[in-house]
């Protein structure tokens, strides 16, 4: 009888080692694993680093462009001594000025006249920015000078051009990240507070990162054009 119960006790320890064999090895493998990877070193994205980069890349672009459109209707104005506002020229101008005020602007400024326009954004501005307001009163008269480019999809862009405008207005938008810059360091000039504040708002129209709030560049933008 002892030689039976003994040999069912080890049959029973026997039984039971194997069946905790598979967790102990599982446990095994964990404690191998983690070793291994605090010992190894893994290459480090930094993805806000890749946002920067890219970020720039598209302003430089942008910003470019702005200038070789500016280049090529100078040297046709030069040559012809006249330039039509309805010419090729002057359309592929305005797209190029269009486009670096689009880039970073919100969206729900873009959807607010059911098309992707900047006219919202100078709808906007034209509250508390006088050379805004001026344009979108040419816009709204129906008078010969301006009423042929109503239909044009870079209109307002076309009159602030015409009315020599645009170049103030595009500052106006631009200074907003410089007046954010004084708020920050309590340097104001009274005398100007008024007029700074209302060129604060503009900041609310854009994302962070967008060209016309850009320190440098978004003040080229406004140079080019003056």
């Amino acid at each position: 009888m002892r030689n039976v119960a003994e040999i069912i006790r080890q049959s029973s320890v026997r039984d039971n080692v194997d069946r905790i064999k598979p967790f102990v090895k599982v446990q095994e493998d964990r404690r191998i694993s983690s070793e291994w990877f605090r010992n190894k070193s893994f290459p480090v994205f930094d993805f806000n680093v890749r946002n920067i980069e890219e970020n720039l890349r598209r302003k430089e672009q942008l910003v470019n462009n702005l200038k070789k459109e500016v280049k090529l209707l100078m040297e046709e104005a030069v040559t012809r001594r006249h330039m039509n506002i309805k010419s090729n020229y002057v359309a592929a101008l305005c797209a190029a000025i269009e486009e670096c005020i689009l880039d970073g602007l919100k969206r729900r400024l873009l959807g607010l006249f059911g098309i992707q326009s900047t006219y919202a954004l100078i709808y906007n501005i034209s509250k508390f920015c006088p050379e805004a307001a001026v344009v979108l009163s040419k816009m709204t008269q129906s008078d010969e000078q301006y009423g042929s480019l109503l239909s044009s999809k870079f209109a307002w862009i076309q009159i602030g051009l015409m009315e020599k405008k645009l170049s103030t207005i595009l500052e106006f938008i631009h200074s907003s990240v410089l007046i954010f810059m004084d708020l920050s360091s309590n340097i104001l000039d009274e005398n100007d507070l008024r007029r700074e504040i209302l060129c604060f708002r503009c900041r609310k129209y854009y994302e962070k990162s967008a060209l016309m709030l850009d320190a440098v560049k978004g003040g080229v933008v406004a140079a080019l054009l003056g």
